[in-house]
């Protein structure tokens, strides 16, 4: 499963930036699109959210990650990819695909596979990563 999570997550984080979609109408129309992503741009984040969510409950119910809140790792990885769309270069260059390679083994496979530790609400240290119980309303 760690080779599927970081191939997959490798490709689409080295194919962002770089998307023929993306370049073009950064060089015909910048104002637009960069106001697209950015002013206007939490609506394709919470659709990237939306999708992530489903696409990790499919994988956790299935048994290949463990069970956790999928949310807060969707929510990560969607803004990760909002992120490098915008900034592909930081520290870490995600146009350079074995530092995106390296980052994604040690950070981002961890990370679905195991979830986020919750912290207890009593003495802030961190607990189990399964699931929650859902909760009522």
């Amino acid at each position: 499963m760690d080779n599927q999570i970081e191939e997959t997550i490798v490709y689409v984080l080295t194919q962002t930036h770089p998307h023929p979609l993306v370049t073009q109408l950064l060089d015909v129309a910048p104002e637009e699109i960069l106001d697209f992503y950015t002013v206007r741009g939490q609506q394709s984040v919470k659709i990237g959210i939306r999708y992530i969510v489903q696409v990790l409950e499919n994988t956790r119910k299935s048994g290949a990650i463990d069970d956790y809140d999928t949310r807060p790792v969707a929510e990560l990885l969607a803004r990760l990819a909002h992120s490098v769309l915008l900034t592909p270069a930081g520290e870490i260059d995600f146009r350079d695909e074995e530092q995106v390679r390296a980052f994604v083994a040690t950070s981002i496979v961890p990370l679905v596979e195991h979830g986020l530790p919750t912290r207890s609400a009593t003495g802030g240290q961190a607990k189990s990563r399964t699931k929650p119980a859902a909760r009522s309303r």
